[in-house]
């Protein structure tokens, strides 16, 4: 069996540590589909706030880089946000890496999670979406059933109906 793993690699005095959670929703996405991270943000060293520099990175297996964005933002004592990144068309089935590397001041930290882009044939089929797709054919079926059935009520009833006058 395979275990994936990520090295982090820490300043010997860093002044941030980083967390990162891919919510269970995008652990499993298509290509094209876009990769969310819940991201938090910790002083270690009590600095005040200050402006870090915010890199992430989505890997493959190999260390090839996917896709990437930067960013600076400011941070006193701590920072909670979503980031989100666009998985390219083109990306193969696998395991990947969404990585984000906080600098400040020559220091870094860093943290990761590990998603998996998954092929069409593993995408199993949405039944949230199947039902209500079925239920409005059902509806519109049954409203054309209604407005034939009154039309057709209304045309021979007048045909049938004598009015006698006095």
């Amino acid at each position: 069996k395979e275990i994936l793993i990520a090295i982090e690699i820490l300043s010997k005095k860093h002044l941030f540590d980083a967390s990162l959670e891919i919510p269970k929703k995008y652990t499993a996405i298509l290509p094209g589909d876009y990769i969310v991270a819940n991201i938090k943000l910790f002083e270690v060293t009590k600095i005040g706030q200050v402006d870090v520099d915010l890199e992430y990175i989505v890997v493959d297996r190999d260390g090839g880089i996917i896709t990437s964005d930067k960013e600076t933002i400011a941070v006193d004592g701590q920072a909670n946000f979503v980031k989100t990144l666009k998985i390219p068309l083109n990306v193969k089935e696998g395991d990947y890496l969404f990585y984000v590397k906080v600098g400040y001041n020559g220091e870094e930290a860093s943290a990761s999670e590990w998603f998996e882009v998954i092929g069409k044939e593993k995408n199993y089929f949405r039944m949230d979406i199947a039902i209500i797709i079925i239920l409005a054919i059902f509806i519109i079926i049954i409203f054309i059933i209604v407005y034939i059935t009154r039309k057709r009520f209304k045309m021979h009833g007048k045909s049938k109906i004598k009015r006698y006058k006095k």
